[in-house]
């Protein structure tokens, strides 16, 4: 494949010890019937050997783009990618999920046939080839519209609207939310305030599959920055409860449901014993304004009502792994 001289879309992707998903990830994005875009591959400091295959893979197709840096994590590394973007249009994609071939091309006719802001993706859950477990927890079509507030406020209620992934927006929009660099979970926040900026948001036909594995973020064992989802969501309280007092109640479901996720992965232990005290305090002090709430998740709900009694309750709940 020629290389893009002016690409309209420009794919960031960051790389970090991915070597056993990255061929698929890519594949799925040079196999696009969309043709003009450019594949910027960021190997954040890999250990393993996906710094080389990001280079094998680009003397395979010239539209791909390499950088390596040492290791600063996954928001910063977005960052880094939208400074040496050169198309009009970005989206991101994790180097462990995949897309379908007519992705680019749903999102860019959505987005510019109709004059939006933003178009986003129908979001999979993949556990496999023909796995059960396999479901939509975002789904859209090309009939979707929204403004941008309220597709905010839906995020808050269901934080995969919320992801940086699954969309397509202009660059220089993109550039003006850039994510907190050394926190995990960080894409909610910028995510939450470029859809703010947006006054049209459309669905499409687009699908990204996200896959699920034991090694992502959130799916790994618990550590101490895994605590920055809660803080990330009480940053997130403060700037909508100053700039949209109407979507607080939502921002708030969002505070409780990040508590409660770090409260399922927290290891038992004197170690852990005031961390979680504090991240039951903030749920607390939430909890009947969230319970009334009608737009709540009824598993957000349900673990308010549990927990009142004791919060030791929900441990059964938390083994069999799933968010709340």
């Amino acid at each position: 494949m020629q290389p893009i001289n002016n690409p309209i879309i420009s794919v960031i992707m960051p790389v970090y010890n991915i070597e056993t998903y990255l061929v698929d990830a890519v594949q799925s994005v040079t196999d696009q019937a969309f043709p003009s875009f450019e594949l910027i591959l960021i190997n954040d400091g890999s250990t393993d050997n996906s710094g080389i295959i990001c280079e094998q893979l680009s003397l395979q197709d010239s539209r791909i783009k390499v950088i390596h840096q040492d290791n600063i994590g996954l928001g910063a590394t977005r960052n880094k990618g939208l400074t040496v973007a050169t198309g009009e249009f970005v989206t991101f994609i994790d180097s462990d999920d995949f897309v379908d071939k007519n992705y680019l091309d749903s999102l860019y006719l959505q987005l510019t046939n109709k004059n939006a802001d933003m178009a986003v993706a129908s979001i999979v859950q993949y556990y496999g080839l023909d796995d059960k477990r396999n479901s939509g927890v975002f789904q859209t079509n090309d009939t979707c519209s929204w403004d941008g507030s309220e597709f905010a406020e839906m995020g808050l209620y269901y934080e995969t609207q919320l992801s940086q992934c699954g969309r397509l927006c202009r660059t220089a929009k993109a550039r003006e939310f850039l994510a907190n660099p050394g926190a995990l979970y960080e894409d909610v926040f910028p995510s939450y305030q470029l859809a703010m900026s947006c006054q049209k948001v459309v669905g499409s036909t687009a699908t990204y599959f996200y896959r699920m594995r034991e090694a992502s973020i959130q799916h790994q064992p618990f550590t101490d920055g895994q605590v920055d989802r809660l803080r990330e969501a009480i940053r997130l309280e403060k700037l909508v409860t100053e700039t949209n007092p109407s979507a607080v109640g939502a921002v708030e479901h969002h505070v409780v449901s990040s508590g409660f996720n770090v409260l399922r992965k927290l290891p038992s232990g004197k170690r852990y014993a005031l961390i979680r005290k504090n991240i039951q305090k903030e749920i607390d002090l939430r909890r009947w304004r969230v319970i009334v709430n009608n737009r709540a998740r009824v598993k957000v709900r349900v673990a308010l009502g549990i927990s009142l009694i004791s919060y030791k309750l929900l441990n059964p709940l938390y083994r069999f792994g799933k968010s709340i």
